[in-house]
């Protein structure tokens, strides 16, 4: 488990962070700036859900057979056909069309995380595989942040058009009664 009571020393930091866990174990960061909070974040979710970060890393590239086995290459394969990473790396390379703070952001978080992956202990997950993270990169989270709007649209594609329809059709029926998971509220 990770050491969540201690002190770190990084030269990436400008100012001092603090943060403190809950009776949850829920962190809380206090830090005088965006960037430092940013780092601050990148390590403390690194610390508790890394391999997690990792799986689901993998997962939006197309990467997961590589630690899992050939029983999963039917995902890799859609995933890579989806073409996440392809589009993240394409978002990326229009660097001047994004917002610089929220680049200089995503670095600072992108730094918490493999600041842990370079000098803390790995969960056991990695050891029980054998596999050693690599560097977290941008394209990691854009891929990741596409596999999430892939995921969220795969249920809206399956529900929407249906009870939108319906909804438009039959506006006496009760929807609700339906689509009991689904809510336009």
């Amino acid at each position: 488990l990770p050491d969540i009571d201690a002190t770190f020393h990084c030269d990436r930091l400008e100012d001092k962070v603090r943060v403190v866990r809950d009776n949850r174990g829920v962190p809380h960061i206090e830090a005088k700036n965006g960037r430092d909070a940013y780092f601050a974040y990148g390590f403390t979710l690194a610390q508790d859900r890394l391999f997690q970060m990792e799986l689901q890393r993998r997962l939006a590239k197309g990467e997961l057979a590589e630690i899992l086995g050939p029983s999963v290459l039917r995902i890799d394969k859609m995933f890579r056909t989806v073409m996440l990473r392809h589009t993240a790396e394409k978002y990326l390379r229009n660097e001047d069309k994004i917002d610089p703070e929220a680049l200089e952001l995503l670095d600072a978080f992108l730094a918490g995380v493999n600041f842990f992956i370079a000098t803390q202990p790995l969960q056991a997950e990695f050891a029980l595989l054998g596999v050693r993270p690599e560097k977290f990169t941008r394209t990691d989270c854009v891929a990741f942040i596409g596999y999430m709007a892939y995921n969220f649209d795969s249920f809206g594609i399956r529900t929407d058009a249906l009870f939108s329809t319906i909804k438009r059709e039959a506006p006496h029926l009760d929807t609700g009664e339906l689509f009991r998971e689904y809510s336009l509220e």
